[in-house]
């Protein structure tokens, strides 16, 4: 008898071992894959690619910022978003915010995505200590804001809760954002699929005959987490910086310098179409 409760434990524990190796949620994983449908124009056949980018959601390590993420990608809130590079933080493309309808005549066209609420910081700073993956190539962020602290717009921790729905996807390694950002997914760079699209994508910032630099502004009165303040975009080369309607946060204050005015390189042909975006998505 001993001997066959011997060989049913063994068993039971074979067989663990086997969900923990076939069954990540088993040992305490639990990862989404989503395939997220990518159209990049190509400027040398003037026409447009479509990739497939494939990544993972690390739930196990940022459950509330992945159920949201998830339940938006579901839902397409992200299709027709716009790939851009935010002209201060070259090291990373952006995704997610900023939506483009040509037929809009105000704002370039541009025009910002649905406000999604802020969510929890779930980094170590932000005091969760699973969320542990850097901001590195092959990796996806969720971005967020720093309030107007001093002059060098420091890490402050009023900041950390301020994602909501935008992903910044660095091009190599960001060491000052680890423990600052959280990362909540992650994705093969060296996969056939995700590096021709991921050249193709930053390709597209080699040069100014593929992009367009457009500088995005508010005006209005700041109410709580910018509140009250209207969106604005023009070209760059018609941006009047001296217009006293602009806002800018105070230093030394609570507010956010996310509605400072800065600029932006979105990849457009010449006849106006984005030639950078999320075409739709699917959860696994």
């Amino acid at each position: 008898m001993n001997k066959l409760k011997k060989l049913f434990i063994s068993a039971v524990a074979i067989l663990l071992s086997l969900i923990c190796v076939f069954g990540l949620t088993a040992c305490g994983e639990d990862i989404d894959e989503v395939d997220i449908k990518v159209a990049l124009y190509n400027f040398e056949d003037e026409e447009v690619d479509n990739y497939t980018f494939e990544i993972e959601l690390y739930r196990h390590l940022a459950p509330k910022t992945v159920d949201a993420i998830a339940k938006y990608l579901k839902a397409g809130y992200y299709n027709g978003a716009v790939f851009y590079r935010h002209a201060k933080y070259k090291n990373q493309i952006m995704i997610g915010d900023i939506m483009y309808n040509p037929a809009l005549n105000e704002n370039e066209g541009f025009y910002l995505n649905d406000k999604k609420p802020n969510l929890e910081g779930e980094f170590k700073n932000g005091g969760t200590v699973g969320s542990n993956l850097k901001a590195e190539k092959g990796s996806i962020g969720l971005w967020r804001t720093w309030m107007a602290q001093d002059s060098n717009y420091n890490q402050g921790s009023t900041g950390f809760n301020t994602g909501s729905a935008t992903w910044f996807i660095p091009n190599y390694d960001i060491t000052t954002y680890n423990d600052y950002f959280c990362i909540f997914a992650k994705y093969d760079p060296e996969a056939s699929g995700n590096k021709k699209m991921l050249e193709a994508l930053n390709k597209l910032f080699t040069s100014d005959v593929y992009y367009q630099t457009y500088t995005i502004y508010y005006t209005g009165e700041y109410g709580e987490n910018g509140e009250g303040l209207t969106f604005h975009c023009v070209k760059s080369e018609d941006f009047n910086e001296n217009d006293e309607n602009i806002f800018k946060a105070e230093e030394n204050s609570s507010q956010y310098v996310c509605y400072n005015a800065y600029e932006i390189q979105v990849p457009m042909t010449s006849d106006g179409q984005i030639a950078a975006s999320i075409s739709s998505a699917k959860v696994k």
